[in-house]
């Protein structure tokens, strides 16, 4: 019998935190979900929000407080939240910088301290905007000007990238980036 662990999912009731979470439940693990509700919507865990092994906690990866709490006695985390949407990138880069760094940084932090495994969701936005026409993982990235708030999505999870890839190779933290 598979020994069943406890994972944290951030941005769990976004789209795709959310089927994420119901996966993990049918597959008997232990769940907590940690999300502001601002993108992702508790409607999204409604086929699930009383399950006996679901915690949810309504609060913002920006939280030290609130993200010490949830990474508490998980072994895997599951990073999906992030600062997203067009009209949010391109009206508060700024936000969207902070969001999708500091936080994961901290996260990654606390992983090393607790000895959980990470998966990181990335973007093809990483990617920036190559123009070959077909990419691999080794390719240069290429952004657009830093007057464009566009790129300030792309190049901050370019950087949630760099940082795990920097926590696996100093710190040995188990880390995945999708």
């Amino acid at each position: 019998r598979q020994l069943m662990s406890h994972c944290l999912v951030t941005g769990g009731a976004g789209f795709i935190g959310s089927h994420l979470t119901e996966r993990l439940l049918a597959q008997g693990h232990q769940v907590t979900v940690l999300d502001n509700m601002t993108t992702g919507r508790a409607a999204n865990l409604k086929a699930v929000a009383s399950h006996e092994r679901l915690r949810i906690i309504t609060g913002s990866i920006t939280d030290q407080l609130a993200l010490t709490e949830a990474v508490r006695g998980v072994d895997t985390i599951y990073h999906m939240a992030a600062a997203v949407g067009v009209k949010l990138v391109a009206d508060n880069p700024v936000l969207t910088i902070e969001t999708n760094i500091y936080p994961t940084e901290f996260l990654l932090r606390l992983a090393v301290q607790g000895g959980q495994r990470v998966y990181l969701a990335s973007t093809s936005e990483a990617d920036g905007k190559n123009p070959k026409e077909v990419w691999n993982e080794e390719d240069d990235l290429v952004f657009g000007p830093t007057s464009k708030p566009r790129w300030a999505y792309g190049a901050s999870k370019a950087i949630d990238e760099f940082l795990a890839l920097a926590y696996w190779k100093q710190q040995n933290l188990p880390v995945v980036i999708g």
